[in-house]
């Protein structure tokens, strides 16, 4: 009941400390599994050093001291850098470190009940690491049990010169919170995977709902350009050229959508890796922004819809990837013009405030449900509505849009109403 208090209580504060969360369920419980993991073993040490102190064993609480001394350097691996794998490894040092440290000093029936916390992280470096690194902790387990079988052997320690009394008490403590040490790691790590497998089993059937629901828009797409394409024949037939440009326009908006369709789907399998190739420059906000509208005035002209963009400081300039941020608002600024109506506007204003650009994208279209909000930035998530003039979308735009913004630990913001129109907010850090 104690472990489980202090796991509630610092769990959620530790796992906010990371900035950007595994989208993989199954990371995602690894990570969550190493934070309480190391919880308990933080917390077993913990739980040692009043044991040692009572019953005078001063050899065990230097090797007690140490192996804290490594998990709290696990846990701060993990809270400050995000390296799981790498605080793995501290806590198998640490293991073996007070496994050996203390068996050497102790009892034979000691021993034992020591040996079990390398058995039980052997289970645990499985899960969240590889085959070859629990290869290489077991036979560094083999060895070190091989070494400390020798030393026993020959003597080389006089266990005999510790108070047998001393070893009688401290092996029944040690034998309970090894017990509840193993109930609990067991009852978090099934507890754990299965939650993992679930989210896995439940992100599968997302991802194949919307493989349905595209492979469906892409074919009604191709299908109208097709049907496109047979009116333009049949107008050249007649050499009617109005006709055969209306029908050219379509064939034209067919295509566009299909481009955009797969983009998106694109776009969203390539969110993970362009984490890791991010290509910083000092890039001209106010610039980049004007180029991006003059790039999609035609599309908001074809739709009698005004767009206008307003500059209210002259420093506008941030450290960012200037490609990924130009998919940030080329994606708003589309979205915008797609769900707006004919006769709209959509109006743009920059400013800069507290080391900050702030990119305000308003328009007065059809607005977002509040049912709607509470999803608009998931992946696969049903946040997916046709445009005003039918244009389609696949709903992954705005995950996209999210995660590059995450990238620059920048923010995004959104301000609708149904049928009122909507704002969306970002702030970007002009140093990322």
């Amino acid at each position: 009941m104690i472990m489980e208090i202090f796991f509630m209580g610092t769990n959620s504060f530790f796992l906010g400390k990371i900035n950007r969360p595994h989208e993989d369920p199954i990371e995602r419980a690894k990570i969550i599994l190493c934070f309480k993991f190391t919880y308990m073993y933080l917390f077993i040490n913990i739980l040692s050093l009043p044991v040692c102190l009572f019953f005078f064993r001063p050899d065990i609480l230097v090797v007690m001291l140490l192996s804290l001394v490594l998990s709290g350097s696990a846990l701060a691996i993990m809270v400050f850098r995000n390296g799981y794998k790498t605080a793995v490894m501290f806590l198998a040092i640490a293991s073996l470190i007070s496994s050996i440290g203390s068996s050497v000093f102790s009892s034979f029936s000691l021993s034992i009940i020591l040996f079990l916390w390398p058995v039980l992280l052997t289970v645990f470096i499985n899960y969240v690491a590889d085959n070859k690194a629990t290869l290489v902790y077991i036979t560094l387990f083999a060895i070190s049990v091989t070494a400390l079988s020798i030393i026993r052997a020959l003597e080389i320690f006089p266990v005999n010169s510790v108070d047998e009394r001393h070893i009688t008490y401290t092996t029944g403590p040690v034998m309970i919170i090894a017990s509840v040490f193993l109930y609990s790691f067991l009852s978090i790590y099934n507890k754990t995977k299965n939650q993992a497998l679930t989210s896995q089993i439940s992100s599968d059937e997302k991802k194949e709902n919307v493989l349905h629901i595209v492979a469906h828009d892409l074919r009604n797409s191709l299908g109208a350009g097709i049907g496109s394409i047979t009116l333009v024949n049949m107008a050249l037939e007649k050499n009617d050229i109005y006709d055969a440009k209306q029908s050219l326009q379509l064939l034209k908006n067919s295509y566009d959508d299909t481009v955009s369709i797969v983009n998106d789907m694109l776009d969203a399998g390539a969110v993970k890796n362009d984490s890791e190739t991010m290509c910083i420059t000092s890039t001209d906000i106010a610039l980049l922004l004007q180029n991006i509208v003059d790039q999609y005035k035609p599309m908001a002209t074809n739709k009698n819809i005004s767009i206008s963009i307003h500059f209210e400081d002259d420093d506008l300039c941030a450290e960012v990837d200037e490609g990924k941020i130009k998919r940030v608002f080329g994606n708003l600024i589309t979205n915008a013009i797609k769900f707006t109506h004919s006769g709209g506007f959509l109006v743009i204003y920059v400013r800069s405030e507290n080391k900050k650009i702030i990119v305000s994208i308003k328009d007065n279209g059809i607005g977002i449900p509040d049912e709607l909000k509470q999803i608009l930035f998931t992946k696969y998530s049903k946040a997916r509505r046709k445009g005003t003039g039918g244009e389609r979308t696949t709903g992954l735009g705005m995950y996209i849009i999210k995660n590059l913004l995450d990238m620059h630990r920048a923010s995004i913001h959104v301000i609708s109403k149904e049928n009122s129109g909507t704002e969306f907010l970002i702030e970007i850090p002009k140093i990322s």
